[in-house]
């Protein structure tokens, strides 16, 4: 009887499947095209800004900081692929997705723009890191639930919005602050971006 409990609740999920795989897709374009336009750009906000640990970098302190921005974003979003492989209890949940992409997108990409901290700015890094990680395991384990045969084209299809978000967003980001002036200005547009990714989920 528990045993027919649970298959029937797992067939339920499965059945939503394909709902969650668009909300993913969604997430995983936006998600990604953030990460790239800040890795594209923010070096110039950093030498502007002078942010930096002073303590530490020799010769070149704004690169050094922007390689330890990278290096927390990238270790968490490998811990979130890490875990999300062995553990289940983040499937399925509308509230998740929408959570990591407020709190790790839209709130993050918004405080990059008033923040010179360099410590915040790493934890800043590190919830984008989330963001991304639960962006891009959800694309490929929804695509998986909803065709497992289909498992080459769903993969292909999860890659290219990667690789559109990476052709589209940085060249739209640098001709805004082009024309603005302000370095700060794609940040808050990558804030209303995931906000309005948001908004089209639901």
């Amino acid at each position: 009887e528990e045993e027919k409990q649970e298959e029937e609740e797992v067939a339920k999920k499965f059945a939503n499947a394909e709902i969650f795989m668009l909300l993913s897709y969604m997430s995983n374009f936006t998600s990604f095209g953030v990460t790239v336009c800040i890795a594209n750009q923010f070096i110039k906000q950093i030498v502007a800004r002078d942010i930096s640990f002073p303590s530490i970098g020799g010769n070149d302190p704004h690169g050094l900081f922007l390689g330890l921005f990278c290096c927390g974003t990238f270790l968490v979003q490998t811990g979130v692929l890490a875990l999300g492989g062995v553990w289940t209890g983040w499937q399925y949940s509308r509230s998740f997705i929408y959570i990591t992409e407020a709190a790790g997108g839209m709130l993050m990409s918004a405080l990059m723009t008033f923040t010179e901290n360099p410590y915040l700015l790493i934890v800043i890094g590190m919830f984008m890191g989330l963001h991304t990680g639960v962006a891009y395991i959800s694309s490929l384990a929804y695509g998986f639930h909803t065709d497992v045969k289909k498992k080459g084209t769903l993969v292909g299809i999860h890659q290219s919005l990667i690789s559109a978000a990476a052709i589209f967003m940085p060249p739209i980001a640098g001709a805004i602050t082009t024309a603005t002036g302000q370095l700060w200005v794609p940040y808050l547009l990558c804030s209303g971006l995931v906000a309005v990714t948001i908004v089209l989920q639901e």
